[in-house]
């Protein structure tokens, strides 16, 4: 499979982490191709847990977290912030 793509990043696979990480690369104007084989999330409704300094950091990047945070909310969340950088 080939991609064109202008991006400086290609990250591979959705999750937490990668999210947060191509969030947070995207607001310094770095270019990030976030892919994934999967058409859905996985365990998209499950009920996910932060420490405090997962939390701050998350915060920071512009993601918000609930008590009762789930990954697609993250998710959404982190679409946004990729889209308009």
């Amino acid at each position: 499979m080939s991609i064109s793509s202008t991006s400086s990043i290609l990250i591979h696979k959705v999750n937490v982490a990668s999210l947060a990480i191509s969030s947070y690369l995207a607001q310094f104007g770095v270019n990030v191709l976030l892919i994934d084989e999967d058409t859905r999330l996985i365990n998209e409704e499950e009920e996910l847990i932060f420490d405090d300094y997962a939390i701050s950091f998350l915060n920071t990047i512009g993601i918000n977290i609930t008590p009762k945070a789930k990954l697609v909310d993250i998710f959404k969340q982190a679409k946004e912030i990729l889209l308009k950088n």
